[in-house]
């Protein structure tokens, strides 16, 4: 018991230095696309399939969320189906306002449609 209170309290710690790195994707486009990859980021923050929301209340959203810090490519390139198109679109991380190493915030990714997407730090 004497060796479980220390380890519990470093657990608490840790926890409470960590910060949370969301990526999170929003389809306002009324359809479903398929983001078939999206490169400059961390390979488990690709979304695939985007379902289109459906309430404007509350879009609905797919994220992938990391607790450590997170390196940003200088260029994100974003690729993806619609109605069978592939598509791309490349953005310049400097331009987000996004830092090299991410530490903490929500990176949100919104596809508005007509190959239109908005990117913003949150």
């Amino acid at each position: 018991m004497k060796t479980l209170i220390p380890f519990m309290l470093a657990v608490v710690v840790l926890a409470g230095c960590s910060r949370q790195v969301d990526f999170v994707y929003y389809n306002q486009s009324g359809h479903e696309i398929t983001v078939d990859d999206v490169s400059g980021l961390p390979r488990w923050a690709s979304p695939g399939v985007l379902v289109p929301s459906t309430d404007t209340n509350r879009p609905s959203e797919k994220s992938a969320t990391c607790f450590e810090s997170v390196r940003i490519a200088d260029q994100i390139s974003i690729h993806w189906t619609e109605s069978g198109k592939t598509q791309e679109l490349r953005l310049q991380r400097a331009d987000l306002g996004v830092p090299a190493t991410l530490r903490g915030g929500r990176l949100c990714f919104t596809y508005l449609g007509d190959g239109k997407w908005r990117a913003e730090l949150r």
